[in-house]
């Protein structure tokens, strides 16, 4: 008659095994997603404002296009896809920031606070090397924004201009 303590043996012993090769075909699959981004990076931004966003920045200094480089330029970073001044990156990012607005919400004023829904309008090319994919393309990101400032200049833009960036990250091809 057979241990009864020999089946549980043979079952740990072939989820064992199982468990190895699952590992050993997934090793591959990893060293290939660590190259990725190497094949996928940046190593410069440019950012530059249309007429009529350089009209309006000139009356809003929240909007500069330093603070939209500088957004995109972070969320490629935390991606690990911007490599400035690596010599075997030759993609860049040449984006044209054509309008932004500030509309107040239906609601315009709720316990001091004043609502607002925010937009920012650009197009992004991609240049060198691995420009291959759909380029240029157009975002449209949008935010609401809340202060007790009534004023269409108050509050800060970082929040727009983080999902600008992050919209261009999910569009590089």
């Amino acid at each position: 008659m057979a241990d009864s303590r020999a089946i549980p043996r043979t079952a740990a012993a072939a989820i064992s095994l199982a468990l190895l090769l699952l590992g050993a075909c997934a090793t591959p699959e990893r060293a290939h997603d660590e190259v990725q981004p190497a094949r996928a990076a940046v190593s410069a931004v440019t950012v530059t404002f249309s007429d009529h966003l350089q009209e309006l920045a000139a009356a809003d200094p929240r909007l500069t296009t330093e603070a939209v480089a500088s957004a995109i330029e972070s969320e490629l970073q935390a991606h690990q896809r911007y490599r400035p001044g690596d010599t075997s990156v030759h993609r860049t990012l040449s984006i044209r920031v054509e309008d932004f607005s500030s509309e107040l919400s239906n609601n315009a004023t709720l316990f001091g606070y004043t609502f607002r829904h925010l937009m920012l309008v650009g197009t992004v090319q991609v240049l060198g090397d691995a420009a291959a994919g759909p380029s240029p393309f157009d975002l449209h990101a949008r935010i609401s924004q809340r202060n007790r400032d009534p004023g269409a200049s108050a509050g800060s833009l970082a929040g727009l201009y983080r999902s600008f960036a992050a919209q261009t990250l999910a569009a590089l091809p």
